[in-house]
């Protein structure tokens, strides 16, 4: 058995996708094969507190044998230059605080650092990011009003990215990254990087997710921590990674997934569990 943590968000559970169809499933079948282990995976829930009390929650279980953080597409969030808040029921907008102010919370990928009202809101509606209960709001396309033909919130994220914001989310994601590398490495526990999947709805989204990427990429390069970057909006064959949301993993994004964490290191991961287990 490879008992692997996942600390990631809704891909690990997606609604109104078929369980065998997960990621976690299909990147299972792959190690069946070779190296031939039984992947059993342990999902830490507490979505929005930072990665590192996420591991210890994770490791305050049984044991396992490597980790896994999925660094989110919420950051792209982080980069908009108008964010949402609730106040008495009613979702206001506000400037981005990090727009006047741009200390670094060291947290995980949450919406907006500190804004526990939105936080709250959101995990009233929705199922851990999986859609609003009751409503497969997965394959439809984004809501939003337009001017001139334009989206208003593509609007808002390049305003973002005008204002140095979407450089800020990433430089943000990066130092709760480096925390948990730097934990895993205190816990002698090996630990394995996801990087965000697509935000397909929007060149400015995506932009943020290409940006995302090549920060990983220069933060883990050479430092023997293996990562998976999730760097294309469709597969080989052409079928998209995202439901039409733009958001959600399709099945096919699942599978892409699981390939690219199976190429990237975790068949060497499962490979050694395996054999301490023999």
């Amino acid at each position: 058995d490879f008992h692997l943590g996942i600390i990631g968000g809704c891909s690990s559970h997606q609604r109104y996708t078929p369980l065998s169809a997960l990621y976690h499933r299909q990147l299972a079948e792959l190690l069946a094969a070779d190296p031939g282990v039984r992947l059993r995976p342990h999902v830490v829930r507490a979505f929005n507190r930072r990665y590192v009390d996420r591991l210890d929650l994770l490791l305050a279980g049984p044991p396992v044998d490597a980790v896994m953080v999925h660094v989110r597409m919420l950051v792209v969030h982080r980069a908009r230059l108008l964010v949402g808040r609730f106040e008495n029921g009613t979702r206001r907008q506000r400037f981005h605080p990090a727009l006047f102010r741009r200390g670094h919370s060291m947290s995980s990928a949450t919406p907006v650092p500190g804004d526990s009202t939105a936080t709250t809101e959101l995990q009233r509606q929705s199922d851990a990011y999986g859609g609003v209960k009751g409503e497969d709001t997965q394959n439809m396309p984004p809501p939003g009003r337009r001017i001139a033909g334009y989206r208003l919130r593509n609007l808002n994220y390049l305003l973002g990215a005008l204002a140095g914001l979407d450089r800020w989310a990433v430089e943000q994601e990066m130092l709760a990254m480096d925390m948990v590398v730097r934990a895993c490495r205190d816990r002698g526990v090996p630990l394995i990087v996801l990087g965000p999947t697509p935000a397909a709805y929007s060149y400015w989204s995506q932009r943020v997710i290409r940006r995302t990427n090549a920060a990983i990429r220069r933060r883990l390069t050479g430092t023997g921590v293996p990562f998976a970057l999730i760097d294309r909006v469709r597969d080989a064959d052409g079928h998209p990674l995202t439901l039409a949301d733009g958001v959600h993993l399709s099945p096919a994004g699942h599978r892409y997934v699981a390939e690219r964490l199976y190429e990237a290191g975790m068949r060497e991961l499962a490979g050694r569990a395996g054999l301490r287990g023999r």
